[in-house]
């Protein structure tokens, strides 16, 4: 992201270096992650039109447990010197557009994942959470907006409750 911040970065590979296996593992990445503060990361999976939000849990899901596992082998891994694993607060969001979530009673989901990956978590001094988000109303896809403006509708979109 070229806005002039450096707490956003999108396309962040995931499995890279952490697996042999097919070249799909290989090609995983985060839509978009935040490092606002160095004890808080977020890792946001973007949909606009494709898939559905059960599909882009299990991909948070995925996520989260690479990360975990770089975090806990980080000397194995080389990994000392990355930042994003010294934070002790990981927030996982699903962000699309309201529509993307239409008909779709997910509240007992984000519960349930969230109770699961805080038990998970904590065990290992990271506290989780899980959510569902929404764009603000005025967002439309596709537009072409300013790096600055898209990532004040990331901002808004994930800091509001």
């Amino acid at each position: 992201i070229a806005s002039g911040r450096s707490d956003w970065s999108n396309q962040v590979p995931v499995a890279s270096g952490l697996t042999s296996s097919s070249a799909a593992m290989k090609r995983m990445a985060i839509d978009l992650a935040q490092l606002p503060d160095p004890k808080f990361f977020r890792i946001v999976e973007l949909k606009i039109g494709s898939d559905t939000p059960l599909y882009a849990s299990f991909e948070l899901i995925i996520y989260s447990l690479f990360w975990l596992h770089s975090r806990m082998d980080s000397e194995k891994l080389g990994y000392e010197d990355r930042c994003v694993l010294l934070a002790n607060n990981l927030d996982l969001s699903v962000l699309a557009p309201s529509t993307f979530y239409l008909n779709q009673d997910l509240d007992w989901l984000a519960k349930f994942l969230s109770t699961g990956l805080k038990q998970l978590f904590s065990a290992r001094g990271v506290d989780v959470q899980f959510a569902y988000r929404s764009f603000p109303v005025a967002f439309r896809w596709p537009y072409p907006y300013q790096d600055t403006a898209l990532l004040k509708f990331f901002d808004d979109a994930l800091t509001s409750e």
